[in-house]
């Protein structure tokens, strides 16, 4: 029963674990897509980007509109209903997941109110699809938005056959990883020709993927053997003292021991949060700018599944604590140069956050 369903995802929701979800194999309408990309501006949410195609009606969304309601229902109130059953480590991360979730519909056609920016409103009806609006885009891609400075774009730490990397066991994950590490070679034997001056990292929107490529990075970025995290696992007399491995550069490696400023936001999460937290602990120029990350971390498991519905709960089971800090859970990454998007800022095709960063290396 969906408010069966949604009581339980609450339950789960108030636990304030993003990993935190609820598996429910049968009975519930199948979702589709909006085909919007939006933004949380300073203003309030702004689309990006969206397929004209799929609209009807006079004014089809347009990059810089700003969204007021969807199916009659305005886009704070929206967010505030998702938030009930969305699972998150912190509120930033909710609402992000929220906002994310507004482009989810089980209906064939919805209709939306837009303001453009002459401030005149609009209204339209959009098609449901049943695929995301967003192009798949390579996880690893680099690029010189300036003379000597980087921008290294990591989309998701998880490996090219992500379906066959959990599938396999342990000991066998290691083939899955050899494509990416090599494309992380390449790309810093890349910096290392052109002896690049800087280095930003885009993680922004990355919700993690595999601590082994997080950690096998770290290696290209600092010098001396380090702790990536440290792990605490609960036993019969408590919480065991925080334990982590040792990794170490390896000669072949081209490494990049430059200035390294990181873009984040609040879709940062899991392996992401650890990967930030492991250069804050470990690099000596290290920089952060944008928002806050999601701040979740923690081996999640599925603990039980309910005798009667059938339904699995899965949740973290591990303290995760940065190489010399503590509990990432709950914490994540502030940023060092915080950053607000405003509405001009999409309509006008800037990126705040880059900027902001690559003011670092005037």
């Amino acid at each position: 029963h969906a408010d069966s369903a949604d009581i339980l995802r609450h339950f789960v929701a108030v636990l304030e674990d993003g990993h935190g979800s609820v598996g429910i194999e049968a009975g519930e309408a199948r979702r589709k897509y909006l085909l919007l990309e939006l933004e949380d501006c300073a203003e309030g949410v702004v689309v990006i980007s969206a397929d004209s195609t799929h609209a009807t009606g006079t004014h089809a969304p347009t990059r810089g509109d700003l969204l007021i309601s969807i199916g009659g229902h305005g886009v704070e109130d929206l967010i505030a209903e998702r938030e009930f059953t969305t699972t998150a480590s912190t509120p930033r991360q909710r609402r992000a997941k929220a906002l994310a979730a507004l482009i989810l519909t089980t209906e064939e056609e919805v209709d939306v109110v837009l303001q453009d920016p002459a401030g005149d409103l609009h209204s339209t009806r959009l098609l449901s699809r049943a695929f995301p609006l967003m192009p798949e885009r390579p996880n690893w891609a680099l690029s010189w938005p300036a003379e000597g400075l980087a921008l290294l774009r990591i989309e998701s730490f998880a490996v090219q056959d992500w379906q066959g990397w959990l599938a396999a066991p342990h000991e066998e994950r290691g083939a899955f990883l050899v494509a990416t590490h090599e494309r992380i070679a390449e790309l810093f034997a890349e910096l290392s020709e052109a002896e690049a001056r800087g280095l930003i990292i885009d993680v922004r929107g990355n919700d993690g993927g595999t601590d082994a490529l997080g950690h096998h990075l770290v290696q290209y970025l600092v010098s001396e053997p380090f702790l990536y995290f440290r792990l605490a696992t609960q036993g019969p007399e408590g919480w065991r003292e925080p334990a982590g491995l040792t990794y170490r550069t390896e000669p072949h490696m081209p490494a990049y021991r430059g200035p390294v400023v990181a873009l984040i936001d609040a879709r940062c999460f899991s392996t992401t949060d650890n990967f930030l937290r492991a250069l804050r602990d470990l690099h000596p120029t290290f920089t952060t700018v944008g928002r806050a990350t999601g701040a979740g971390t923690g081996a999640p498991r599925s603990i039980v599944t309910l005798e009667h519905s059938g339904a699995s709960i899965t949740l973290c089971t591990m303290r995760v604590l940065g190489p010399t800090s503590g509990l990432i859970e709950g914490r994540g990454t502030l940023p060092d140069v915080p950053v607000t998007w405003k509405r001009s800022d999409v309509i006008e095709g800037r990126d705040p956050d880059l900027e902001a960063a690559l003011r670092r290396f005037d």
